[in-house]
């Protein structure tokens, strides 16, 4: 496998090393016979017009056109000026299409790394050819390149795959999605051989920026994204093994020919720059382009305004490429040590552990006595611990440690894998809950009843219903809720959470993970009024960054804690800020189950601007009544400024 892995992957090299030498190569290829007269030019060009071909779903999907959101006019979402032909192809199509044309009968016209339009912009060739028939006998170049790119992929079929969310990258909180171009036909088995594929991923070029400047510039679009062709079982080491990421491919049903048109475009694609924005114009978003153009007419981009989630995209690739002929589950590295783990006694738990953090050597008299099936199974763990932890470790010495175990198993005579398979999660990630919410509400805040209605377009909390969503993660985005008070007759903003992300790692005896939380919101707070005898709600401006441990208890409860920096603003409070240390634990239960439970206490001590102590509690259970609708009811105490208060609310959701 390895050997024909290294084959294909050093094909797909030269051919790189083929584009990047590109302008002298194909200024050497030859171009056949003579371009069309300029009348017969013109008359090709009034054809298109006549069959409004600009207009058609293909030339959008294949240019990348977006309809504008001001006006009626289009722009393509390339942003790199050799995609157009056109002075104003960004913003034309006609324009871009009679360029189109005339350079592909010019025999002196180069492109991109000296290659002839028609072979730089095959997909816009193949179908204007078929579209207007004009002869390709007439005038045809030699494509040498993309004959080699195609062959080298050797397309069958089409796969979504979806990576799970990685909360410790700011860049795949949300998931990611790519595609894999199988070499197997549609219907055929999964087969270990899709590791030799090809995957097609869009990706922000950010060098070695850190992820809190990624968050900046990925929020402005100053970041370039590019489409890229790599092996799949690269995808596979990053993203299963590396970052822990359990993956879910989804085998699509495309025809042959919707598949060579896709493979056409991505010739297309190659080095052309995409503006990449982390909400919309992201890795899932692009990948729809492809998916347009396999299959036009779908307009799947045009379905997303504002932001775009790798699994919302694929609902809707799902939804218009079905049916799905094949879903298979691939399990992280950190997923499958887990299952084999659990096999182990915590004696042998902890030698494994030992011997992978370097404790233990393998001539350690404990696993000598043990029972060479014990003995093989013990080493195999600590070899998957070392390679799942071991970016925290110095890489040589990492490798001479795995070296030395494999050493160790390969003398013990007792052959096959001894893990059991990690089970299959009971929910796809397609299957779980809408990512946007709204809701419904009524209670009591201090005596005063309210009527409260929230909306939040993104993404998950950690009550939602969790089938399909990584247990212990929460991320919500411009989540807004107003509320209603009957006594006053007064319609108030309650809450504006620009964003609150928490990660309830569980730490385990194979791995150590920080848990952490973030959250800066406008609150609606009770505030005593000078000189503070009477309490009134006011806007605050709250922010909280937190850092903590998280243990499972029994398969189905967290158990976190979590030390906690807050930062408040708001000109009802002394000096107009106050800055405190405090932390929270809490339980999280049944996020699975349909009746869930979160408890949580807090304290917070105001140290400076208006010092004082915040004491507040919540009991927060949850019933899920469907995949898209749950009933919660909320009770909140809080003890602050020498005044104790409390909430209770009863809230329905719904998912869409």
């Amino acid at each position: 496998m390895e050997g024909g892995a290294a084959t294909r992957l050093s094909r797909l090299r030269r051919f790189s090393a083929l584009i990047a030498a590109g302008a002298a190569l194909q200024l050497a290829l030859p171009v056949h016979a003579q371009p069309p007269a300029g009348g017969e030019l013109a008359v090709l060009q009034e054809r298109a017009r006549e069959l409004r071909l600009a207009d058609a779903p293909l030339w959008r999907a294949l240019l990348h056109y977006r309809g504008d959101v001001l006006g009626p006019g289009v722009t393509s979402l390339a942003d790199e000026p050799g995609f157009f032909l056109a002075e104003d192809g960004k913003r034309d199509p006609q324009a871009e299409l009679d360029a189109t044309l005339a350079a592909f009968f010019d025999p002196a016209a180069r492109v991109r790394n000296g290659e002839h339009p028609q072979c730089a912009f095959v997909a816009r060739f193949h179908w204007l050819r078929e579209e207007l028939g004009f002869d390709p006998d007439g005038f045809r170049a030699d494509c040498e390149l993309f004959e080699q790119f195609r062959d080298t992929i050797a397309a069958r079929g089409v796969t979504l795959v979806l990576a799970e969310a990685f909360m410790n990258n700011p860049s795949s909180m949300f998931g990611h999605s790519l595609l894999r171009i199988d070499r197997a036909p549609p219907g055929a088995e999964q087969a270990e051989s899709d590791l030799l594929a090809f995957a097609v991923n869009f990706a922000a070029e950010i060098g070695d920026d850190p992820g809190y400047l990624f968050a900046v510039k990925g929020l402005t679009g100053a970041y370039p994204g590019y489409f890229s062709v790599l092996p799949y079982y690269a995808k596979v080491n990053q993203y299963g093994d590396f970052e822990q990421r359990d993956l879910w491919e989804y085998r699509l049903d495309l025809t042959p020919e919707e598949i060579a048109r896709m493979i056409r475009h991505l010739y297309e694609l190659q080095q052309i720059r995409f503006d990449y924005w982390f909400f919309d114009e992201n890795c899932s978003f692009e990948l729809l382009g492809l998916i347009d153009v396999a299959r036009p007419g779908l307009d799947l981009r045009s379905r997303f305004r504002g932001w775009a989630i790798p699994v919302d995209t694929a609902r809707e690739v799902l939804g218009e490429v079905a049916p799905v002929s094949t879903v298979h589950y691939r399990p992280s590295l950190a997923t499958r040590l887990r299952a084999s783990s659990n096999a182990l006694d915590p004696d042998e738990l902890a030698l494994a552990t030992e011997l992978a953090e370097g404790v233990a050597e393998p001539a350690d008299a404990r696993l000598a006595a043990l029972p060479e099936e014990r003995r093989a199974w013990v080493l195999t763990v600590a070899v998957d611990r070392l390679r799942a932890v071991r970016r925290r470790d110095d890489v040589e010495e990492v490798r001479a440690r795995i070296l030395a175990l494999l050493g160790e198993r390969s003398r013990i005579p007792v052959q096959g894998d001894f893990a059991p398979a990690p089970p299959r999660p009971a929910a796809r990630p397609d299957e779980g809950h809408d990512t946007a919410r709204f809701r419904l509400g009524t209670g009591f805040r201090d005596g005063d009843l309210f009527l409260e209605a929230r909306v939040r377009p993104a993404f998950h909390e950690l009550l939602d219903p969790a089938q399909g969503f990584l247990p212990g993660a929460a991320i919500q985005l411009f989540d807004v809720a107003v509320r209603y008070r009957p006594e006053d007759q007064d319609v108030d903003l309650h809450e504006l959470v620009f964003v609150d992300i928490q990660s309830l790692a569980p730490r385990d005896g194979l791995f150590s993970p920080i848990s952490w939380r973030f959250r800066t919101a406008l609150e609606d707070r009770l505030i005593p009024t000078a000189p503070r005898d009477e309490l009134n709600g006011s806007l605050l401006w709250r922010s909280q960054f937190g850092l903590g441990a998280t243990r499972a208890i029994g398969s189905d409860a967290l158990v976190f804690g979590f030390a906690e920096v807050t930062t408040d603003f708001s000109t009802r409070l002394e000096n107009s800020y106050a800055l405190g240390l405090g932390g929270s634990a809490g339980v999280l239960m049944g996020a699975r189950k349909p009746l869930g439970l979160e408890v949580r206490l807090a304290y917070t001590g105001f140290l400076a601007g208006d010092t004082r102590s915040q004491i507040t509690a919540s009991l927060r259970p949850r019933l899920r009544l469907g995949r898209n609708d749950a009933i919660e009811l909320r009770l909140d105490a809080s003890r602050d400024f020498g005044r104790t208060w409390g909430e209770v609310g009863l809230f329905w959701s719904r998912f869409f």
